[in-house]
């Protein structure tokens, strides 16, 4: 997740633990990329939700790179609103 606050209710949702990244407001990473990268080596995390209308960082190239998108009908229960594009990925080690 981008921020803490965005992350909050999927949290709730979903009855799993959830990281935001990009920490509490979106600009300040919790963990470099290279410790992300190995947890997701290890299985320890699977999935990423990235935003399709924000400027592209390296943890976004990165999961882009290395993650599948996951078909929307698997996952959405509402149709997609423009302003709130997002995609899910997962990151399964192959």
């Amino acid at each position: 997740m981008a921020s803490a606050g965005t992350s909050r209710w999927r949290e709730r949702a979903a009855g799993q633990p959830v990281m935001a990244f990009d920490g509490y407001n979106g600009g300040d990473p919790v963990i470099d990329l290279e410790a992300f990268a190995r947890l997701t080596e290890r299985g320890e995390v699977r999935f990423v939700i990235l935003s399709n209308t924000r400027k592209q960082r390296d943890f976004d190239r990165w999961v882009r790179t290395h993650g599948v998108a996951v078909d929307p009908s698997h996952w959405r229960s509402l149709p997609t609103e423009p302003r709130r594009a997002i995609t899910l990925y997962d990151l399964k080690p192959v």
